[in-house]
């Protein structure tokens, strides 16, 4: 009853294919519902979405940085990667 509904749900499926399940061996249908959970959090959570200016899903706005008497960002770079590495998310440490 919803034609464009088909669109987008190929596309979302053809996303978890191509960024994901392409690079895994899956043994098991629990091995592909770990990867596929781990995934979603990451997509919804942690992942830049272009059609948003870079922001991520649940932000909805862009944090405010403090910076120090040279203009400098205060807070050093971390990062935090899931399945193997393959998922990476990068943010800024609390000062």
């Amino acid at each position: 009853m919803a034609p464009n509904a088909n669109a987008y749900t190929e596309s979302w499926i053809a996303t978890v294919k191509r960024e994901c399940l392409d690079h895994f061996s899956c043994f098991s249908l629990g091995h592909v519902g770990h990867l596929v959970q781990t995934f979603i959090g990451y997509y919804n959570r942690r992942r830049p979405h272009q059609g948003l200016g870079n922001r991520v899903l649940s932000q909805p706005t862009t944090p405010r940085l403090k910076f120090d008497q040279n203009d400098e960002p205060i807070g050093s770079i971390g990062c935090r990667s899931e399945l193997g590495g393959l998922l990476k998310c990068y943010y800024r440490r609390a000062a």
